[in-house]
């Protein structure tokens, strides 16, 4: 097990002009290790509060994140060569996530079962699938199980499948669609009739495909052309209340998406055009002022970009990631439970890079700021300072007593990111208030130890590393710690 740590990296932002508000991306890695890093996301796999990540390339992996951005690798498998894509559902409807992924070198489609400790069984759901590309999950039949979806293809065939989840380890494949090149393929209901409707993409033929599920085991298809289509999601993106389409055209070099107009009818917007090799899409609201944005993963283009959503059919873009060559995947996910949408990203070739971008969104000012939220302390203590921030509190606390104002990780992770700039110093309060609220915070009077020591105040490092130590035998670096200090 490796243990990667989140950082700033000097000279890798990226800034974006929104209105009077400026959006900086702070590009934070966490892994160049794996081979063809295709797509990752984010899911909270240990249901400890924070994001974790998954991601699919040579291996199967998910990255644990301390509470504070620092990813811990754990090999989920190997032994199924390329994988594509995986995703977290509950295959087995037992209350945890487990994954499920399309495993391009075995042809296969297979899922993990989480023991709900996070040790995983792999189960084949088929392994005749030639040309693997991607895995979805959804309850097709309406039987109250999981079936999975999965899309092919090798250039020269390729299909799109679902199939049927029996409840006996048994599944029975359904063919939706025989052609050559299919890239992705996801599941909801469009029309609202309490069904699952199915979409893919077919690269060769140019289309994005959507199976309306009539409930008797039959579908009405709808193309929806789209040069190169490469890959399908689904959003509300005018905020009408239906699910819209969203689609990268890696030929069409463009990510546009259809609006749902309700009686399986589907108006096309364009929001990029010109966005060499666009390969992934994923939309939210990046700049907070409730609209949905839309981003995507450009693979000649060599980087992420974001495009605002000014009315619904016109876009602004903004780069995130800079220079990315070979970008692939894309997803929006709040990483570091700041209250606002960070973006996690891939490279499948070259740098074989997994990191995101944390969202450092120009917010109200502080004065004007309420401590109703985790968020908003996080805020708050960063604009403001500790002090201000813990009067703040304690005021919040007198009218409401019984509140959470922050979790011991969000407190944390602010120490960790002041210290991280070089004022250890400055980090200790941070840490420090964390221990007034969380006295049995091991990790903070780590930091805090970790901060007097680069402050070059030995006698505090090692008080701090001793307290770490009384209230978690088991922490070993503390214990380390203080041998080197004691030589």
């Amino acid at each position: 097990m490796r243990l990667i740590h989140g950082f700033l990296c000097t000279g890798m932002l990226a800034a974006a002009c929104s209105g009077p508000d400026r959006i900086e991306f702070v590009r934070h890695p966490v892994s160049m290790a794996l081979s063809g890093p295709q797509r990752a996301s984010a899911v909270d796999l240990d249901g400890d509060g924070d994001m974790d990540i998954l991601s699919a390339a040579d291996r199967v992996v998910w990255w644990e994140n301390d509470g504070l951005q620092s990813f811990s690798e754990h090999e989920i498998d190997a032994s199924l060569g390329t994988v594509i894509a995986v995703c977290a559902q509950d295959v087995d409807g037992d209350g945890d996530p487990d994954i499920l992924g399309a495993c391009y070198g075995a042809r296969a489609v297979a899922w993990w079962e989480n023991n709900g400790r996070q040790q995983f069984t792999m189960h084949i759901v088929t392994d005749q699938f030639a040309g693997a590309h991607d895995a979805f999950g959804g309850d097709i039949n309406g039987d109250g199980r999981m079936d999975v979806l999965g899309a092919a293809g090798d250039g020269q065939r390729g299909k799109i499948v679902w199939w049927e989840n029996t409840g006996s380890g048994v599944w029975t494949e359904h063919i939706l669609f025989e052609g050559h090149h299919c890239h992705s393929v996801t599941a909801a209901d469009l029309d609202q009739d309490g069904r699952t409707d199915i979409l893919g993409t077919e690269f060769t033929d140019g289309c994005v495909y959507c199976w309306m599920n009539r409930g008797d085991g039959t579908f009405t298809r709808i193309d929806l052309p789209l040069r190169g289509a490469h890959l399908v999601r689904t959003a509300d993106i005018n905020r009408d209340g239906r699910l819209d389409i969203l689609g990268a055209g890696y030929t069409a070099r463009e990510i546009g998406w259809w609006e749902n107009c309700g009686a399986d009818s589907f108006r096309y917007h364009a929001v990029a055009r010109h966005f060499l090799g666009a390969v992934n899409t994923d939309a939210a609201d990046m700049d907070g002022d409730g609209d949905m944005d839309v981003l995507g993963g450009g693979e000649q283009a060599f980087d992420i970009r974001w495009w605002e959503n000014i009315n619904d059919t016109t876009f602004t873009e903004h780069s995130i990631a800079g220079l990315l060559p070979h970008a692939s995947g894309v997803y929006c996910a709040d990483m570091d439970g700041d209250g606002d949408t960070d973006v996690l990203g891939t490279a499948w070739r070259g740098s074989n890079e997994i990191s995101w971008w944390e969202n450092r969104r120009t917010h109200r000012p502080a004065e004007d700021m309420h401590i109703q939220s985790e968020a908003g302390f996080f805020l708050l203590v960063r604009s403001s300072g500790i002090e201000k921030a813990e009067a703040a509190v304690q005021k919040w606390l007198e009218i409401h007593p019984d509140s959470v104002v922050f979790r011991e990780n969000h407190m944390i992770r602010l120490g960790y990111e002041i210290m991280s700039s070089g004022n250890h110093r400055e980090a200790v309060p941070a840490f420090r208030l964390t221990l007034k609220y969380y006295p049995e915070s091991w990790r903070a009077c780590h930091y805090i130890g970790e901060a007097c020591l680069a402050a070059k105040d030995t006698a505090g490092a090692a008080a701090a590393f001793q307290q770490s130590l009384d209230i978690n035998p088991a922490n070993s670096q503390a214990l380390e710690m203080l041998a080197r200090l004691n030589r």
